[in-house]
């Protein structure tokens, strides 16, 4: 039997990438696994339906700047098990967009592919209001 290959090959690392693994469960949010530190992009895109659970302090911990991008497709799902994160803009990067989200000192970019429905939000913006998050503000100023 083949051993898998490795997520990521040394322990720094600014990529890591899924594009070969089927369904995938990658969970951030132990603090007891110091083996993978700084990510600043993960791609969870591959041949099945993804899913990411992190936490704001674990991000903070395998980030070297606070910011994490996670690049993905329809069927993916990016999951907090911490409340508190803020939406804050829609942000395209290399012809990619990002939804992004704030928590303390840490920023999360999300690709707009990417179900985030299990991000605990604890606000939304008004004018981000189009039907997308099931709301839709109607009427004139």
């Amino acid at each position: 039997m083949m051993s898998p290959s490795p997520i990521c090959s040394h322990k720094l690392c600014s990529l890591i990438n899924f594009e070969r693994r089927n369904t995938i469960e990658f969970i951030l949010t132990t603090t007891a696994s110091t083996l993978i530190t700084g990510i600043e992009i993960i791609d969870i895109t591959g041949t099945g339906d993804n899913t990411l659970i992190l936490n704001s302090s674990e991000l903070l911990a395998r980030s070297s700047s606070g910011t994490m991008r996670i690049d993905g497709n329809s069927g993916d799902v990016v999951t907090t098990t911490d409340s508190g994160w803020s939406y804050a803009i829609t942000t395209t990067i290399n012809s990619t967009t990002y939804h992004e989200y704030h928590k303390d000192t840490v920023t999360l970019q999300v690709a707009t592919d990417i179900d985030r429905s299990g991000i605990q939000s604890s606000m939304f913006r008004a004018d981000e209001l189009n039907g997308e998050l099931g709301f839709t503000l109607n009427g004139t100023g």
